[in-house]
């Protein structure tokens, strides 16, 4: 027999859905609007419970992180110089052994530090197993619903949508409750499976680089004379003698500059990933369960219309 349980409908094959149902909300201590991954949700509420149960390093950050060495006084005016000598070798010594035992405590303050994280992660991974769903509903949020019948077909067009995302599907209705289906019901129970697979994704790698233009530029490649006037002198009243006046000109010349651009090559790696998909809709009402299987190409569209693209990855 299947159970049902914090949002979480148990089936006799030890799967189970998480269920969206849109409403009594839970208080997580988190802010969801802005988060745009469910598995992001989990790892938030993680944090958050380890903070209410006060879990704290303390042990390691009453250390300080970085070892702050002494200082050595200087010589005295009344000390000789192997005196001084001797006193600074011995300091030297004595600062060698205190930075390692510091080196040493920060260890062990580390190493019990992740040792008592893991031990209550662990506690919570387990506790928030069964909070998935209640998770899962607190983090899509309310549901806003429309209806439109189609007598002829005797079914509901339906619209849903959350915060993120929306998407549409039908589902069949009797006529002779159908008004009052629409007027009574204001949420679906989305049923949503959540696991843990594997998929091939492509990447970009950078195999080399190649040279390519990316513009010019004007280089001095020398000079020439340009005749800016004449001069006239006088030596006496009846001997003059004119000077052809030059300036230095420069001559440039239009070179081509050149860039290093990446060359890429399309690779495939194994990743793991998780995978959440809304399956079916139901929505109980007057003793009977009505349900609707969902249109997956339409509503992965509709997914991938809406939300943003680190979104999409949660999504087949």
């Amino acid at each position: 027999m299947a159970r049902e349980e914090n949002n979480i409908l148990y089936l006799d094959n030890n799967e189970y859905y998480l269920i969206w149902s849109g409403e009594n909300f839970k208080d997580f201590g988190v802010d969801f609007k802005n988060i745009y991954s469910f598995k992001r949700a989990i790892e938030k509420v993680e944090n958050s419970e380890l903070e209410m149960m006060g879990f704290k390093n303390t042990d390691y950050n009453s250390l300080q992180n970085i070892f702050i060495p002494k200082v050595l006084s200087p010589k005295d005016e009344f000390e000789t110089e192997a005196e001084y000598q001797n006193r600074k070798r011995r300091f030297e010594l004595a600062e060698k052994e205190r930075r390692k035992l510091f080196e040493l405590k920060k260890k062990e303050a580390q190493e019990k530090f992740e040792k008592m994280r893991k031990e209550k992660l662990s506690q919570i991974s387990q506790k928030i197993k069964k909070m998935k769903g209640d998770i899962l509903n607190s983090y899509l949020g309310e549901q806003k619903i429309e209806m439109k019948y189609n007598p002829e077909l005797k079914e509901f067009n339906v619209s849903a949508s959350s915060r993120f995302f929306s998407f549409f599907f039908k589902i069949k209705i009797p006529r002779d409750i159908a008004r009052e289906f629409k007027e009574k019901v204001k949420n679906f129970d989305f049923l949503c499976k959540y696991k843990d697979g594997y998929e091939n994704v492509k990447y970009d790698v950078k195999v080399g680089t190649k040279r390519v233009k990316s513009g010019e530029k004007r280089v001095k490649v020398g000079v020439r004379k340009k005749k800016i006037g004449i001069e006239i002198k006088n030596y006496f009243w009846f001997f003059n003698v004119e000077n052809i006046l030059f300036e230095e000109e420069p001559i440039y010349n239009n070179e081509p500059i050149y860039k290093e651009e990446p060359i890429y090559e399309k690779q495939i790696r194994r990743e793991k990933r998780t995978e959440l998909r809304i399956v079916k809709a139901r929505k109980k009402f007057k003793n009977r369960l009505f349900e609707a299987k969902l249109d997956f190409d339409i509503l992965m569209e509709e997914f991938k219309r809406e939300i943003k693209k680190e979104y999409e990855h949660e999504f087949v």
